[in-house]
């Protein structure tokens, strides 16, 4: 085993996670990586629309419904930073003194693995 990942989502947990992977990278002397991932299927990078082609103001609220889920991407993405900010910090609290990779994936949990 090279490194600890601790895999953090908006969960009450997060705490948890990040007191018990401080907890084992000074047992095992091991750095850690801080990884959140936004699941594809809740945040998708480009809709589909290809099969749904409508006439005029039903092509108008396609383009709306894309700039809603790219907008909401957007913002998961933030979240998930502002996410990895605070778990960091919370490592640093813990004494962690290898400065924790973080990495934020836009993928599936267990492929991301």
């Amino acid at each position: 085993m090279s490194k600890i990942i601790a895999c953090i989502d908006g969960s009450p947990l997060v705490g948890s996670v990040c007191d018990h992977s401080a907890w084992l990278a000074h047992r095992l002397a091991l750095p850690i990586t801080l990884l959140h991932v936004l699941e594809r299927s809740l945040y998708p990078i480009s809709p589909d629309t290809s099969g749904a082609i409508g006439l005029g103001s039903r092509e108008h609220l396609l383009e709306a419904l894309a700039r809603l889920d790219e907008q909401r991407a957007r913002l998961a993405r933030a979240d998930g930073e502002a996410l990895l900010a605070g778990a960091l910090q919370r490592l640093h609290e813990r004494g962690v003194a290898t400065a924790p990779t973080t990495l934020q994936r836009h993928d599936y949990l267990a492929d991301t693995l």
